[in-house]
């Protein structure tokens, strides 16, 4: 993972992106960090579905409950991450076009 991060940010892809302008430049600048906030959710709902997570102590959740917590956070992570990182990525394609020139069908 962190050489993905790196890559997203200081390697090839990085660079790629700064010479990326307009509003082209932003959501792509914005994808990359709607990648980086998803991966980063996965980690947070396993530890608070642990049942012996501080937190799963906090709420007195049994090992059922702590089940249900990870695969509905799991879930919701997975829908805005794959929905939304469509959406992104058809406004990009959208606005390239729309720069290239091309209308739309």
């Amino acid at each position: 993972m962190l050489y993905v991060l790196f890559e997203l940010f200081a390697g090839t892809i990085g660079k790629t992106l700064k010479s990326q302008s307009g509003e082209i430049g932003k959501k792509l600048n914005n994808l990359r960090y709607v990648l980086v906030a998803t991966w980063v959710v996965y980690p947070i709902f396993y530890l608070l579905g642990d049942e012996t997570s501080f937190i799963a102590k906090i709420f007195n959740l049994s090992a059922e409950q702590s089940g249900t917590v990870i695969q509905v956070g799991y879930s919701i992570s997975d829908i805005v991450a794959k929905a939304g990182y469509g959406l992104i990525i058809m406004s990009i394609a959208t606005a390239r076009s729309d720069a290239e020139g091309y209308r739309a069908a």
